[in-house]
């Protein structure tokens, strides 16, 4: 139902660490992939669920789900003010996180 309402993905998802990596994608049919490892405790992921026809590099339209975006962040604050306390910057606070990207071809 919420694919449907949002045209696609732009979830926030809570990361669990039990690897050394959060996240793992693969093409099936390139055999590309990524993995992503990150300090941060979530994860939005988004496919690009509107598209407004720009000419892409390869002079393609741009089109609904032609990428997909991972954004390792704090929660949106949310309904009701649910992730406030875990998502605001506070003066004399320091922020400090890392994200690492890993890309490989998987035979």
């Amino acid at each position: 139902m919420y694919l449907k309402i949002g045209n696609g993905y732009d979830h926030l998802w809570n990361l669990n660490k039990k690897k050394d990596y959060y996240v793992y994608i693969k093409d099936e049919e390139s055999g590309r992939s990524m993995k992503i490892a990150t300090t941060q405790k979530h994860v939005v992921i988004y496919s690009m669920n509107y598209a407004n026809g720009p000419i892409l590099y390869d002079g393609q339209p741009e089109r609904v789900r032609y990428g997909i975006c991972f954004e390792t962040q704090k929660p949106p604050i949310g309904r009701n003010q649910v992730f406030l306390e875990e998502s605001i910057l506070r003066p004399g606070e320091k922020y400090y996180h890392v994200t690492e990207y890993k890309f490989d071809i998987v035979k």
